[in-house]
């Protein structure tokens, strides 16, 4: 997965080179990103307030299609960028200047919609039936939305309401996080913190974790195995020194506005191909 990631990345830039010797100017992008989930594959990310563009790619459909994800994923989402910096930020997501950009700068064709199987990353187990002889496959979420009654679904072809049929056993594949590094640098680890990185490894299965804090409070290491429902043998925790652990998959820095060292050491890591997350200690005031 390191390599996939690795030759992602230098897709990323080989489409920005190109794009910069079609318009013989430069294109701003400050990161890419391999934390996307769902059906889509990519996704251009713009951030006015902080004027910054990122790349998000969906790390799990890159592993199950490599070759649609590097050759057409990626310079579609580069194709958004230099779009947006060439035309301006008014024109249409998918509207001629954005096609022009992806037939004659990279010679591909404009297709809004990737074609990889989603089934496994975004599984739609609950069959509903209508009164013509069709079956529309509905996720948790829309199946949730008509059980509550909250929503109506209706067939396009006979104008039939969708009624429950069962539920499909679906095989989806595991999430793993190899190795997760949790940093605490500038308050104490401590309960909330745990209680934060519960949420974030929702879905995942956690190998073994490095943790490397500035001091704990309470029991903050003891939550974190709780929270996480992970046996003792995979947990290591010790004071914050001057280097990080190797082989990191997943990392969560907790770090304080201006934190520049935290800032620096998650780069690092994104450029070993970790998925890194960099977040406010919890109930941060300042």
């Amino acid at each position: 997965m390191v390599d996939l990631v690795r030759q992602a990345t230098d897709k990323v830039r080989e489409s920005l080179c190109i794009a910069e010797r079609h318009f013989s100017k430069s294109f701003a992008l400050d990161d890419v990103l391999f934390d996307l989930g769902g059906e889509a594959a990519g996704q251009l990310v713009y951030s006015k307030k902080r004027a910054s563009y990122k790349i998000r790619i969906n790390r799990s459909l890159l592993q199950k299609d490599p070759n649609h994800v590097i050759n057409q994923t990626i310079p579609h989402e580069v194709s958004h960028l230099v779009a947006f910096q060439v035309y301006g930020p008014k024109i249409a997501p998918h509207g001629r200047e954005w096609q022009s950009v992806m037939r004659d700068v990279f010679g591909l064709r404009p297709d809004r919609c990737h074609s990889i199987d989603t089934s496994s990353v975004s599984p739609k187990p609950f069959v509903y039936t209508c009164t013509c002889p069709k079956l529309f496959r509905l996720s948790k979420r829309m199946h949730t939305k008509l059980a509550t009654k909250r929503r109506t679904y209706k067939c396009k072809q006979c104008l039939g309401p969708l009624v429950y049929s069962h539920e499909e056993k679906l095989h989806v594949e595991s999430r793993v996080m190899e190795h997760l590094l949790v940093v605490s640098k500038g308050q104490p680890f401590s309960a909330e913190h745990a209680k934060m990185l519960r949420d974030l490894v929702k879905g995942f299965s956690v190998g073994r974790v490095s943790v490397r804090y500035e001091g704990v409070r309470g029991r903050g290491i003891r939550s974190l195995i709780s929270a996480l429902k992970l046996d003792e043998s995979v947990v290591s925790a010790e004071m914050i020194g001057k280097s990080l652990p190797g082989a990191v998959s997943h990392a969560v820095f907790f770090a304080c506005p201006g934190d520049e060292r935290s800032l620096q050491a998650a780069k690092k890591l994104r450029e070993r191909s970790a998925v890194v997350r960099v977040l406010r200690h919890p109930g941060y005031e300042g």
